[in-house]
């Protein structure tokens, strides 16, 4: 979904997306609440609220704001490799002993791990399939942030 997710150890999960556009689907995933950052004092307001934030976004939040989130001792993953440099403050990680980690790809073995874990619970990816023919007005609306799962090509459509 291109969000930010965002979890209390044992609570529910709250999406952190810029607008609102995508709350249903997050809620229809199991979401309990969707917190757009486009809108005044939402970061402020998740100040120390979760022990873990798991961010799929590449750019565009920053990691300062991010670790403002977690609690002490809590932990923000960034999966989504930035296109720009990122910086971040120091003091708000070591002094409140969070953790900042980071992780793009984890080589065959992983993946097959997280397949098999996906398989055994049920959990499939939200995708759109296009044929052969779509391929540049997919790219199009890529390029364009109109995307809203991943695209899937039918190679049958060549």
């Amino acid at each position: 979904m291109g969000v930010q997710i965002a979890a209390a150890l044992g609570a529910e999960t709250h999406v952190i997306s810029r607008t609102r556009a995508k709350e249903a689907d997050a809620k229809r995933f199991g979401a309990v609440e969707l917190h757009p950052t486009s809108k005044d004092g939402v970061w402020e307001s998740m100040e120390g609220e979760f022990d873990l934030i798991v961010s799929t976004l590449s750019d565009g939040v920053s990691v300062d704001d991010l670790l403002a989130c977690v609690k002490p001792q809590g932990a923000v993953a960034i999966v989504g490799l930035p296109e720009h440099r990122q910086e971040f403050t120091m003091a708000g990680l070591v002094g409140p002993q969070k953790v900042l980690a980071g992780s793009n790809i984890a080589g065959i073995a992983k993946t097959q791990e997280v397949l098999d874990f996906c398989a055994k619970h049920n959990i499939a990816p939200q995708l759109e399939v296009i044929s052969g023919d779509k391929i540049n007005e997919t790219w199009d609306n890529v390029v364009s942030a109109k995307v809203r799962y991943r695209y899937v090509i039918n190679t049958s459509t060549f």
